[in-house]
């Protein structure tokens, strides 16, 4: 009988042995991943949620990416615009000296030549002004940027064909100078304009990227609160199962001992 009590008592001890290790094993992955849940059967319904935020965050980072983008887009037409402002100030600036009476044809001939060269680089300017292959200052197509991660977290964005509508000048008659004082003041205000558009694209998305950044944090920040192992917590139950596994294997080696000893009596 006595035999008997003791077998059971060795196979309960195996059996805590053995559920000790699986715990162990546990700790140690949670440990090695750093994640508290990394398999359904750990907690299927909290891996589902983690597994949705993080296709959230990842749509979060590439929405960002596009927006990104979208700045690069607004500033590469914005530079080009700069440069046409410029040219067009020169212009204008010509068109008034080519209105005075005091010049002869030679100099408004000069002064026409001067004005025509601009034009031409104001012209390439706008032609040549493209993002990833997309005419942004001489198409009249319209933009859709996807900056969020849902449907309809979209921005969109008008392009304004200038490279047709602008109007060119001749100065190379004072009436012609004097018409053209008129003409560039309306091409001046629609390339004014055109900056404005892409440098509130450029606003509006900035602020975007900043919004995204806030909404990824918070999203990455509650998936890593589900998927994240408390170390601390990890490290303190691994040390714990370790001393117990140590004392059940102790305590087998001594049952097995003394069965040794009670068999040899027999």
């Amino acid at each position: 009988m006595a035999i008997s009590i003791q077998d059971k008592g060795i196979q309960s001890l195996l059996g805590q042995s053995r559920q000790v290790q699986g715990n162990l094993t546990e700790a140690f992955r949670k440990l090695a991943s750093g994640q508290s849940v990394s398999q359904g059967k750990d907690q299927a319904a909290l891996l589902a949620v983690a597994t949705t935020l993080t296709s959230q965050v990842r749509a979060i980072n590439q929405a960002t990416l596009n927006a990104n983008d979208g700045v690069s887009l607004a500033q590469v037409a914005m530079g080009s615009l700069q440069e046409v402002q410029g040219n067009m100030e020169r212009l204008r600036e010509l068109a008034v000296q080519a209105s005075s009476g005091g010049l002869n044809d030679t100099d408004r001939a000069a002064l026409a030549e001067e004005a025509r060269q601009l034009q031409t680089q104001i012209g390439t300017a706008l032609a040549e002004t493209r993002f990833n292959e997309i005419d942004l200052l001489s198409s009249n197509d319209s933009l859709t940027l996807q900056t969020g991660p849902n449907a309809g977290n979209q921005t969109p964005f008008a392009l304004d064909d200038l490279a047709s509508n602008l109007s060119a000048v001749d100065l190379s008659t004072r009436s012609g100078a004097e018409s053209a004082l008129g003409i560039l003041d309306d091409n001046m205000a629609r390339v004014s304009a055109s900056q404005s558009r892409f440098g509130a694209l450029e606003a509006e998305l900035g602020s975007s990227i900043n919004s995204l950044a806030h909404q990824g944090l918070s999203t990455q920040e509650a998936r890593s609160g589900i998927m994240d192992a408390d170390m601390a917590s990890e490290t303190a139950r691994k040390v714990s199962l370790a001393i117990r596994q140590q004392a059940h294997v102790a305590m087998l080696s001594q049952a097995n001992l003394l069965s040794q000893q009670v068999l040899s009596l027999l």
